[in-house]
């Protein structure tokens, strides 16, 4: 009979804001099988998960809504005709939080130069290019020889012919764009 498996991760009392966590555990001596429940409910009555897996590791297909869940495997060994379930591991919690809500940032340009680049590059807990409401990027320009930084929309200040710019990010997705001129001598008009 295997003896009970160690919960490594989640780890008991975390949190994450990963929807579709991988739970991790020890292999005890024996085990050629295990068995993986997740409920929402201390007692396991109505178990979100309930799964035989051939590997210490299971990640579930489908997201968990945000809350605490509480996980526990144990052993099966069927090697040479056994047929001997071990003692359940040592239950532990965890909580999914709710994900923050992520907004696309789109930046472009007009003109001879480079899309300016962000830093950062995306908000905690959001894909790259997109932000949370209310976070703060900052946007650096290149133009390309021969070309300035003309003004800049979307941004903090749309007015700025500087190669930087902030952005507060809106609750909605979002278009930032620099626009590039081209230098000219002094007292000659481009045409």
């Amino acid at each position: 009979i295997p003896g009970a498996p160690t919960l490594v991760a989640p780890g008991n009392g975390s949190s994450t804001a990963d929807s579709t966590p991988t739970f991790n555990w020890t292999a005890p001596a024996g085990a050629t099988v295990y068995r993986l429940l997740v409920d929402n409910n201390n007692d396991f009555s109505s178990p979100v998960i309930d799964r035989n897996v051939n590997a210490t590791q299971y990640t579930h297909g489908t997201a968990l809504p945000a809350g605490t869940y509480y996980w526990a495997t144990r052993a099966f060994n069927t090697t040479g005709g056994c047929d001997a379930f071990g003692n359940w591991s040592a239950v532990s919690s965890f909580t999914v939080t709710a994900a923050p809500t992520c907004y696309q940032l789109t930046l472009n340009k007009n003109g001879q130069g480079s899309v300016p680049t962000a830093v950062p590059p995306q908000s905690n807990d959001c894909a790259a290019g997109r932000y949370i409401a209310g976070a703060t990027v900052n946007l650096s320009a290149n133009p390309a020889n021969g070309w300035r930084v003309g003004s800049w929309q979307g941004t903090n200040n749309n007015g700025s012919t500087a190669n930087s710019n902030t952005l507060t990010m809106p609750a909605a997705a979002h278009t930032a764009r620099v626009n590039y001129v081209a230098n000219t001598p002094t007292g000659q008009q481009v045409t």
